[in-house]
């Protein structure tokens, strides 16, 4: 018999990273985007810049590099 193991660990990588990427991608879009501004009081935090950012460009503003 086969020995399979390593296909299960390999899904379960590529699971974890797409998860981790789906859910931290916008904080760290937002992150950047209050660094960017140089202290500006444009945004008031996290969950401010992504939600000023979802208003402005909807999802793909979130997930954009």
């Amino acid at each position: 018999m086969v020995d399979l193991e390593w296909v299960s660990d390999l899904l379960g990588g590529a699971t974890a990273g797409l998860v981790g990427k789906f859910f931290f991608h916008p904080i760290d879009t937002a992150k950047s985007r209050i660094q960017a501004t140089g202290g500006s009081t444009q945004y008031r935090g996290t969950l401010n810049t992504i939600s000023m950012t979802y208003r402005e460009s909807g999802m793909r503003g979130l997930y954009r590099g």
